[in-house]
């Protein structure tokens, strides 16, 4: 059977269409990934609400400010326009810009880490990630598996000895042809001799393994393919869990020898199934249950050492069963031993998984793998301490989802994983509140790819598997996503920043106007003035905190409550402070310019507005960490931020000193003693902070 997606890579030849379109069974597929719909991104619903939240604040805020002049007798279309102007100043139109330049640079630099960003919002959704559903091979493993052992004659042997492959005996020489033939992968050579390292391997590495080991012998398919011809092939199945192909022996000396072969490769329990035979010394013994008994022993002692164990039988076939379908022929077949191969664990891996467990990330193993190859590897990664904590996954196909969900929460290895399992797992997970990141490459990955959170496919995988991932991997490495996640969270806390910061400015101008007009003042600003307050501090320094490099303690603390609002009680408290204060800061410079040094309207203006714009810059440091002390972190850690302080302080002097502009804006040239004013006036938001990160600082080490 052909499916739909294979590649014909040479020769030519008529097919019978079974089914088309969505019938096939990439068709079949391609209609569960249909099935899956995309749902908002944490961050994407986190906006959704704070901008609804943010409009009917600011409209019942400015709405208070209009009410309260025009009681008081001011002009009402003064007041309007102050209400309007301070509804758009205060709205962060920024939010927007921020969050698409804060997840395009991260796409950027996640791109120079192996990571290839396809859907934007998931670059966020990664530092919300509260479980990695991770593949072994390639992923955890180097992906380069190289035959170590050789089970047959009832003999264990070391690939090693290179004396076996010199003159080879005729158990060995059927064993390699398995290998040989019973295989989808290819071999190109890079140059002479039989050094596994002079080949590189198209295809499935499991799979090279197998043809690198038979090249050790000569066992080539150029060669193998001049004495056998290809007739039809069971191609691997993941419930079957194993491949068969028939050929025809193009050279028949004896009579009395089979015309024809099926030969199978697959997990050694599925194997044994379908044996009643054995070949030991050439000679056919039946195979009886103790043996197969004393033979899984032998299985599950090499899986226990991590080795992953392929299967190997065949029976020479009638005449009349040469044109049938090959499963229909894998029945009464004969044993003939097993390889053990071995995938090196990337030297990475250990030290990611203890920064996952540092980061408060659960990280699960899902695999195709023999359970106790899967639990080997597990415990030599740390990953799980008990052989409990690992599960043959074929005992959770039977159980209902609720079943599931109170059954998985047990487990951190799933081995022997079927996809439609695969699915269900992330399916569980997600309900129990998990935000999940799914790593696959094969074509039966895809749905349970899309239905992640975060579906990562491997570089090496599928064209269908990357198409339904969000991030590709170009290395296929385990490390590569964990530098995503730190990206991830990189970017989340630099959009709090920007909203802390922006938002607490915003709300020290509503303060500002609200507290002046209750205490019977003047207008400390025109709508103008707000307008040019709200170019001049929001937009640069608010784009400049939205690239701040990453903080070297992100990854050590445990992912955020996804049901968590971008709004928490902190941050609010921090907004609604730092706004009151920025205030009374303003509110105090302009009642001593006007009631104390008697100054004019305009002048008194000015200087507040001089003093409201370098309080808010000031602020931006402030907002760069939460707790650490402004003068910890330093002030040149983001040059951005430098460069956008620097520009909205021309822009501030701009509007003071050129005379057709500052008559626009309502404002006048200042004095030196004025500006001694501003600067001091405009420290005190330092010094608040200070004290506020020094008690936050204080209740933490409590």
């Amino acid at each position: 059977m052909t499916y739909r997606g294979s590649l014909v890579t040479r020769g030519h030849g008529k097919m019978l269409v079974t089914a088309t379109g969505k019938d096939t069974e990439l068709g079949k597929i391609a209609y569960v990934i249909q099935e899956i719909k995309d749902k908002p991104t944490p961050l994407e619903l986190k906006l959704q609400v704070l901008g609804k939240n943010l409009v009917m604040l600011t409209g019942i805020l400015c709405l208070l400010v209009a009410t309260i002049g025009i009681l008081r007798g001011l002009e009402t279309v003064m007041m309007i326009k102050t209400a309007v102007v301070l509804g758009i100043a205060c709205i962060p139109e920024g939010l927007v810009a921020v969050v698409t330049i804060a997840l395009a640079l991260g796409v950027q630099r996640m791109s120079r880490k192996n990571a290839i960003i396809r859907r934007l919002p998931s670059v966020e959704t990664l530092g919300s990630v509260t479980t990695i559903c991770s593949d072994k091979t390639g992923t955890l493993t180097q992906g380069k598996m190289v035959a170590q052992l050789m089970y047959f004659n009832d003999q264990l042997l070391a690939v090693e000895d290179e004396k076996l492959f010199q003159n080879p005996t005729a158990d060995l020489e059927l064993f390699l042809t398995i290998c040989t033939l019973c295989n989808n992968a290819t071999l190109q050579k890079k140059g002479g001799g039989a050094d596994p390292n002079e080949w590189e391997i198209f295809g499935d590495p499991t799979e090279g393994a197998l043809l690198l080991l038979a090249s050790l012998a000569g066992f080539v398919e150029d060669s193998l393919s001049k004495q056998y011809t290809f007739l039809k092939e069971a191609p691997f199945d993941s419930k079957r869990r194993c491949m068969s192909k028939t050929y025809a022996h193009a050279w028949v000396s004896d009579p009395s020898n089979p015309s024809s072969w099926i030969f199978v490769k697959g997990a050694p329990e599925q194997i044994l199934k379908i044996t009643d035979q054995e070949r030991i010394q050439t000679q056919i013994f039946p195979l009886s249950e103790e043996k197969k008994l004393v033979l899984r022993k032998h299985v599950n002692d090499l899986a226990s050492k991590g080795y992953r164990i392929l299967a190997l039988a065949y029976r020479p076939l009638q005449e009349i069963e040469k044109e049938q379908d090959p499963l229909t022929l894998e029945k009464n077949i004969i044993f003939l031993g097993f390889v053990a191969l071995a995938d090196p664990l990337r030297k990475e891996a250990s030290a990611s998984l203890e920064k996952c467990r540092t980061a408060g990330i659960q990280t699960l193993l899902i695999t195709g793998d023999h359970p106790q190859t899967a639990t080997h590897i597990a415990k030599k990664l740390s990953l799980i301490q008990k052989d409990d904590e690992s599960i043959n996954s074929q005992k959770l196909e039977l159980l209902s989802d609720e079943e599931l969900d109170r059954q998985l929460p047990k487990y951190k290895v799933f081995s022997r994983v079927s996809p439609l399992i695969k699915l269900r797992i992330v399916e569980s997970l997600r309900r129990q509140g998990h935000i999940v990141a799914m790593t696959g490459d094969g074509v039966n990955d895809a749905p349970a790819i899309k239905r992640a959170n975060v579906g990562i496919a491997m570089g090496t995988g599928t064209d269908v598997t990357k198409e339904a991932a969000d991030i590709v991997l170009a290395d296929d490495n385990f490390s590569t996503i964990i530098a995503a996640v730190e990206e991830g969270r990189t970017i989340y806390a630099n959009i709090v920043k920007f909203i802390r910061y922006l938002l607490s400015c915003n709300m020290g101008e509503i303060f500002m106007m609200l507290m002046a007009l209750i205490a019977g003042l003047p207008l400390p600003f025109l709508p103008i003035q707000i307008l040019w307050l709200n170019l001049v501090t929001d937009t640069p320094p608010a784009l400049a905190l939205g690239v701040e490099p990453a903080p070297p303690d992100c990854m050590k603390y445990p992912p955020r409550n996804p049901k968590e609002s971008l709004f928490s009680r902190s941050l609010m408290n921090d907004i609604l402070l730092n706004g009151f204060v920025m205030a009374c800061i303003t509110l105090g410079i302009f009642i001593f310019e006007v009631y104390v040094l008697k100054a004019d309207l305009t002048k008194a203006r000015t200087v507040a507005f001089a003093v409201l714009v370098l309080t808010q810059l000031v602020h931006a440091f402030n907002c760069q960490d939460v707790t650490k002390s402004i003068f910890s972190i330093g002030f040149f850690t983001n040059k951005y931020l430098v460069w956008a302080i620097l520009l909205s302080i021309v822009l501030l002097l701009i509007g003071i000193y050129f005379p057709f502009l500052n008559e626009i804006f309502g404002q006048e040239a200042l004095n030196p003693i004025d500006w001694i004013y501003v600067l001091s006036a405009s420290l005190g938001i330092i010094i608040f902070n200070e004290l506020l990160k020094w008690r936050k600082r204080l209740k933490l080490s409590i």
